[in-house]
């Protein structure tokens, strides 16, 4: 399936996608590629746009005062990649991404971006439902970090993204799930 049309079958779960949709995505979101490690954002940059992501494996992460990294979330195939926050309010963002794998995505500069879920349908309502599904993914992780030791973080984690356990580092699982990559460690020889 090429980039467009996972694109377009993405999007189709919540709105069919008609032959002017396709032409408008095909005139505004182009393909980009990313290597393994290169950035996307970095803290105190503006939002330039947004991306699909067609293959491979984003992190979005701080750095403390103290220069400890702290993983926000990950976004791979199918998911979108930017600082919403940063997209919105045209403000910096206040945390990184980077790329974990060679990646590829579709991207749409944050003026069309804009322009396009004012003044198109399909658009708006693809940005509403993404939206959405960040806001119940941030609290969902949050109700974990405050509510489960860190041996059923974990098992939440495998149960929910089974793919990315295999993909990720260990120290960028540990840091989402808010324990050392030690513990986690050895929580995966317990279960093992």
């Amino acid at each position: 399936m090429d980039d467009y049309n996972y694109f377009f079958s993405s999007i189709e779960r919540w709105q069919a996608v008609n032959t002017e949709h396709k032409i408008l995505a095909e005139k505004y979101w182009k393909p980009r590629t990313y290597k393994q490690n290169e950035y996307v954002q970095r803290a105190g940059e503006k939002a330039g746009g947004m991306g699909f992501i067609v293959k491979g494996l984003f992190r979005f992460f701080y750095i403390d005062n103290e220069g400890r990294e702290h993983v926000k979330t990950f976004a791979s195939e199918g998911e979108y990649v930017t600082s919403f926050a940063a997209l919105i309010t045209g403000e910096p963002s206040s945390y990184f991404i980077q790329a974990i794998e060679d990646s590829r995505i579709l991207f749409i500069d944050r003026q069309n971006y804009l322009q396009g879920i004012e003044q198109n349908s399909l658009w708006n309502t693809m940005a509403r439902k993404t939206i959405e599904n960040v806001l119940i993914e941030k609290v969902h992780h949050e109700s974990c970090l405050l509510t489960m030791d860190a041996s059923e973080r974990y098992e939440d984690f495998v149960m929910r993204y089974p793919d990315l356990n295999n993909r990720l580092r260990l120290k960028d699982i540990a840091s989402y799930l808010g324990m050392t990559d030690v513990s986690l460690s050895r929580i995966r020889k317990i279960r093992s």
